[in-house]
């Protein structure tokens, strides 16, 4: 299932669910002035690159953010912002909210669904996750009063900073309601503080209070229902407040449910490009996890890509770094594509110590990285594979060996092209060299093309230098391995 993490600003739902965080458009932290933009708490180079293309690049930090956080990114249904705002796909239904992100792939939409839009809030910086809450407020006291509502919550988990829930003109019997996104997974929720900051010095004293607060988790729809208090505000007060304890400080049916999801720790290449330690369960060390394919030509070629020009100048700035998201989005509907290879180095994947994958299989780079079922206790385990250097990035990884035959040692280059049920592949390198008839040579290849079951294999031999002789020259016996499924593919020629 498609999500919109590299569409930020897109208008048209593309897949079965597509996600508008802030609303599609406009990412909260991208309107910052130049000089706190470049010189951020990330660094000067992060900075640059959220100058540049900001809002692009809230993609892959999103996406970071999630992974250890599978229900920070609730989605809720909606047609459009507007209705998200006014609160029409609050709570989520019975059977849950999708999450956006690394987890979104375990919810299950029904059959025949498309095109779902999800809309969700985010911070303006690390951490971006967000927990909604639809807040109600009845007030009482014996005036008007002019002044701001504002909640913090408690709970098992942390606890919030306040938010406002009205700046207004408040009138005793009234109800305020709001939406807030709490910056913090409060977990149960133990205690909701109330506070009324009083915009004007009121010398009569007014009584002034909540009557009712009720607060709503729009992730699991549980309720919890706070009672009566009121507070006096003397004159030299500028702001008082009321601590609501669920059922008078007591458990309140309702308000001890707090599911979290089970934490799947997967951290790949999404936020540590060129990282060299192990931060996870499974670390993925996409072209040995430092410069990626493509990334290396000259600058006019970058910028007017294919892709287009506004999509060349970002990947000018920081390509290896923009690599994630295109990866993320090549992998969700190619799950087979970008298959990880358990390896303790780039050597030793180089070199094949790693391939093929075990009988239990391998994991995959990407949105479907979650399907992998690592063995309990096991941690700090790394992946590598190779990408191409444009879209598409999957590469399906072969191991071929080719015994030649001849009547004389020749100098030239050996290749290889597959011919399957689902496609055929370009001609791939198997050995550049002096070749001797009865030697045997080996390569690993990287097909762009997922060729299904091989049907043929296509050997040639590019000679290197005329040869007045007319040197007889061939392969006696080729074998082919998917690194994948282990198959294997034997010609005697």
């Amino acid at each position: 299932m498609p999500y919109c993490i590299i569409g930020f600003g897109m208008s048209q739902a593309v897949g079965h669910l597509d996600f508008y965080p802030n609303g599609g458009e406009q990412m909260p932290g991208c309107n910052k002035n130049v000089i706190s933009k470049i010189i951020g708490l990330d660094g000067i180079w992060e900075g640059t690159r959220d100058f540049v293309a900001c809002n692009h690049m809230r993609a892959y930090k999103y996406y970071a953010d999630s992974i250890l956080n599978p229900g920070g990114f609730v989605g809720y249904k909606c047609n459009s912002t507007e209705d998200f705002v006014a609160g029409k796909g609050f709570p989520c239904p019975t059977e849950g909210c999708p999450v956006m992100g690394h987890h979104s792939i375990t919810f299950k939409a029904r059959a025949g669904t498309k095109n779902m839009k999800f809309y969700l809030n985010t911070g303006d910086a690390r951490p971006f996750m967000r927990w909604r809450y639809k807040v109600t407020v009845t007030i009482t006291g014996d005036r008007d009063v002019s002044g701001t509502l504002k909640v913090s919550l408690y709970g098992t988990k942390g606890n919030t900073r306040q938010h406002v829930i009205a700046k207004t003109k408040l009138k005793p019997g009234s109800t305020y309601s709001a939406f807030i996104d709490t910056e913090v997974d409060v977990g149960e929720v133990q205690k909701v503080k109330f506070l009324w900051d009083n915009s004007q010095i009121n010398p009569l004293l007014p009584k002034f209070g909540a009557q009712l607060l009720v607060l709503q988790s729009g992730k699991d729809r549980q309720i919890c229902n706070m009672s009566y208090c009121i507070v006096g505000l003397g004159m030299s007060q500028a702001v008082g407040h009321l601590d609501f304890y669920p059922n008078g400080g007591e458990q309140m049916p309702g308000c001890n449910k707090n599911i979290i999801s089970q934490i799947v720790d997967l951290d790949g290449i999404w936020e540590g490009l060129g990282m060299s330690q192990a931060v996870g369960h499974l670390d993925f060390y996409p072209n040995g996890g430092e410069q990626m394919p493509g990334c290396e030509k000259n600058i006019v070629s970058q910028i007017v890509d294919l892709d287009g020009i506004w999509e060349g100048t970002r990947d000018f700035v920081a390509c290896n770094h923009l690599r994630s998201y295109k990866y993320y989005a090549d992998s969700i509907l190619n799950p087979g594509g970008f298959v990880g290879y358990k390896c303790n180095s780039t050597e030793d994947f180089v070199v094949g110590r790693c391939f093929p994958c075990p009988t239990e299989g391998c994991p995959v780079m990407g949105h479907h990285s979650i399907a992998f079922k690592a063995l309990a206790g096991t941690e700090n385990m790394k992946f590598y594979l190779n990408t191409g250097d444009a879209r598409p990035f999957m590469r399906w990884h072969y191991k071929v060996t080719v015994t030649i035959t001849g009547d004389r040692d020749v100098s030239g280059t050996l290749k290889v092209s597959l011919y399957g049920t689902k496609g055929n592949t370009r001609q791939h390198e198997i050995a550049k060299t002096k070749l001797k008839p009865g030697s045997t040579y080996s390569a690993f290849i990287d097909t762009e093309v997922d060729v299904g079951e091989v049907q043929k294999v296509k050997f040639l031999w590019d000679n290197s230098q005329i040869n007045p002789l007319l040197p007889k020259f061939g392969a006696q016996l080729l074998v082919l391995q998917s690194g994948k499924d282990r198959q294997m593919y034997v010609d005697q020629l």
